[in-house]
């Protein structure tokens, strides 16, 4: 009897590796290595992929990822221009602000106190 590997997993899992459209611009943006506009990442890209220019649908995309990666957290858009800018997990709770530490005091308050009767005879 023979296996069948195509599983949803396998293929969940080649799809994934297939769009990697958001590593390319991130290490575009990495590469220039200042705050950029969308016309400067584009640039780039086209001279990462040895082309002239991009067909409309791939200049739509290219929007789309960079809008998504701003909105998730990957990249940071101040005043139309684009950047990277790491930030140490120990210091995020800085950076956020007194709203994140809020919340993880609520969330390390979610169990209440335990208490325990015990009956001696």
């Amino acid at each position: 009897m023979e296996h069948n590997r195509n599983t949803a997993r396998t293929i969940a899992r080649a799809k994934k590796v297939k769009n990697q459209n958001g590593q390319l611009i991130l290490q575009a943006i990495l590469n220039l290595d200042r705050m950029c506009t969308y016309a400067d990442i584009v640039e780039q890209l086209l001279i990462r992929v040895n082309r002239s220019s991009f067909k409309p649908y791939i200049l739509h995309a290219i929007a789309v990822i960079l809008k998504e990666a701003v909105r998730f957290g990957f990249i940071q858009k101040l005043g139309g221009r684009y950047c990277v800018m790491f930030n140490p997990v120990s210091e995020t709770p800085k950076i956020r602000g007194k709203r994140t530490q809020k919340r993880a005091e609520e969330s390390a308050n979610i169990v209440g106190p335990i208490h325990v009767s015990v009956k001696t005879k």
